[in-house]
């Protein structure tokens, strides 16, 4: 858990090192520039100590190369928060044989040892064992190592989900390395932005470059020599050479990059014993076993897909049964009914797209479902009643609460009682804390606030990301003084501790000196005829204040009519004029690769009066 600044970090090291502050930057390199040695290292451990509420990692100079290394091998240190989750699994799993691993690496390793026959995912037709994962990481990770991968150095993982994606994954980090793993779709624009943000030394693709795109990374990423390798030459390329040091606890594992619209590249920094720590939060908090089946179509390169319903069957070997990622309730379904499934996850669209789309739904026989959880945007109590209802389900749905810098999971809704609440607004309650994990919730102040009141959702754990790779603004404003993480959420705490997301903090509508959630707008309009989905957005009036433009995707052709309804039906039950409606095609609201709404793409395209 880091409660210690990088600029509060460097005043530290300046003292010690008799530098100005301003010499010490995160590339800067310690021996070389500044003479740094072991007695150095002896009192800044001291220093680190007494300024913070965490217990520095032991540091073997000849370990870090630069400042930033230094940093992030002190600041990811053990609190007294991860004795909170440790008994959390005693309880849960007193014979734990995953108790001491303390790196994915040997996550992936000590399952390999015990069950290496254990089918760990079926992918289609396709079966992939521990003990064959444990083959391909250290196959990967010389041939990484073969073509100049480094510790330390990062490495873009461009794939779909696939039996491959794991071997790479895990391979990136055997080879010390760290994974960076983006949108499956071949971006190349994405990937020149990510790659000149992280500099990666590799790209591994799940099918080789075509030349088109192989000509657009070279050219605009001149001098980087990056070795741009196709996923099956991970593990058919034989070289003849030793495997390379394993990574430490406090390694960064990953870079997860947020899926924000605009702006500089945010990678979420994840070290190895952050994302232990986040699994053994959820696995006790949702009730995971050896016997559970895990059905998933999310993402494996994104936080829900990856931690959750990929990291979290690892470690309980538990089977996971991986789907393409496409949204399809019938092929989803189907699986959780043909392969028993007991665990599934997925935004709250996804539900009420399976709803609307499956043929014959009342037919598949989904009763082996215990759990089924619904996140990573808002929770509609209709989605809950009427998907459980139609699969005759009960008290299977769970709400919970996460995001990239606690690497996921913050909050679950607890299984009893079976009943999901929802305030008089229809927010619905989002659970109580994983183990170890800390809520506030503050006032513009700093301040908290009472038992009730709406502020700003702050978190602090043992699971919390040291902070934005390369991005020092970015990161200074993620943390406050206390060293919580600041959400941009608003929300709420009843007197048991239940978080309830309001909405969020930037998407905040003040009209005339009322603030208005543009969910509340959409909640109103989303269910009228020819109304298909619905983005409120504020923009800047003329005379102060903000005005509301709602853009409607719909197949209507009776345009003018269904602009009047929906200005009607604001006005009726919200008491809001709207200063226009704009209606678009299917598919005409932006939305990120998972499902939610881009409102600041969109706030762009309606200053340019391009809504479409």
């Amino acid at each position: 858990m880091m409660t210690l600044s990088f600029e509060r970090f460097a005043h530290l090291l300046s003292t010690i090192l008799i530098v100005d502050p301003s010499e010490i930057e995160p590339e800067s390199l310690l021996v070389e520039e500044f003479g740094f040695q072991s007695i150095d290292a002896v009192e800044l451990i001291a220093l680190v100590e007494k300024e913070s509420d965490q217990i520095p990692e032991t540091v073997v100079v000849g370990d870090v190369k630069t400042v930033e290394d230094l940093y992030l091998a002190l600041c990811s240190g053990a609190d007294a928060t991860q004795d909170v989750v440790t008994q959390a699994m005693e309880q849960w799993m007193p014979e734990d044989p995953m108790q001491l691993v303390t790196t994915l690496v040997e996550l992936v390793e000590r399952r390999a040892l015990l069950d290496p026959d254990d089918v760990a995912v079926v992918f289609g037709e396709q079966t992939l064992c521990t003990g064959e994962l444990a083959d391909q990481m250290n196959q990967a990770a010389l041939t990484l190592q073969d073509a100049g991968v480094a510790p330390g150095d990062r490495v873009l993982i461009v794939m779909p989900n696939s039996l491959e994606f794991f071997g790479a994954f895990f391979g990136v980090q055997r080879a010390g390395a760290v994974s960076v793993p983006l949108f499956h779709m071949f971006q190349p624009e994405r990937i020149v932005r990510i790659a000149r943000h992280c500099e990666p030394t590799a790209i591994i693709t799940f099918e080789p470059l075509g030349d088109k795109a192989r000509a657009m990374i070279e050219e605009n990423l001149p001098g980087q020599n990056i070795a741009l390798l196709c996923a099956k030459d991970l593990f058919d390329t034989e070289v003849n050479a030793k495997l390379p040091t394993p990574p430490q606890p406090s390694s960064l594992a990953m870079l997860q990059y947020t899926s924000g619209t605009t702006g500089d590249p945010k990678g979420v920094m994840l070290t190895h014993q952050a994302l232990l720590a986040n699994l053994r939060q959820a696995i006790p908090t949702a009730r995971f076993t050896r016997e559970d089946v895990f059905v998933s179509w999310l993402p494996v390169y994104h936080d829900m897909g990856l931690i959750t319903m990929t990291l979290c069957p690892l470690y309980v070997s538990a089977k996971l049964v991986l789907l393409p990622v496409r949204l399809s309730g019938e092929a989803w379904l189907g699986a959780i009914a043909r392969h028993g499934g007991t665990i599934t996850a997925a935004p709250d669209f996804a539900y009420r797209y399976a709803l609307r789309t499956t043929p014959n739904l009342s037919a598949l026989d989904v009763k082996t479902l215990r759990m089924a959880l619904i996140a990573a945007e808002p929770i509609r109590q209709e989605t809950i009643t009427q998907f459980e209802r139609a699969l005759g389900l009960r008290g299977v749905l769970r709400p919970g609460y996460g995001l990239a810098e606690m690497c996921v999971a913050v909050t679950f809704y607890p299984f009893e009682p079976e009943e999901v609440q929802a305030d008089e607004y229809g927010n619905v309650a989002c659970g109580l804390p994983v183990p170890g994990t800390e809520l506030s919730v503050r006032n513009e102040a700093g301040e908290e606030v009472s038992t009730g009141e709406v502020g700003e959702l702050c978190l602090r754990g043992p699971s919390q990301t040291l902070g934005y790779f390369r991005n020092q603004t970015a990161t200074e404003a993620l943390f406050t003084q206390d060293g919580f993480i600041r959400t941009g959420d608003l929300a709420k705490l009843d007197e048991q501790g239940m978080m309830t997301i309001v909405d969020r903090k930037k998407n905040v509508l003040i009209l005339a000196g009322r603030t208005v959630s543009p969910k509340e707008l959409e909640e109103v309009v989303e269910g009228l005829d020819g109304v298909r989905a619905v983005m409120a957005v504020g923009l800047r009036a003329e005379v102060g204040g903000e005005e509301v433009h709602l853009v409607v995707e719909s197949k209507s052709s009776e345009v003018e009519a269904l602009q009047r309804l929906v200005a009607r039906e604001l006005r009726r039950q919200m008491a809001i004029a709207v200063a226009a409606v704009h209606v678009v095609p299917l598919g005409g609201i932006p939305r990120t690769y998972n499902g939610k709404f881009q409102y600041g793409v969109m706030r762009e395209r309606l200053v340019t009066q391009t809504p479409s």
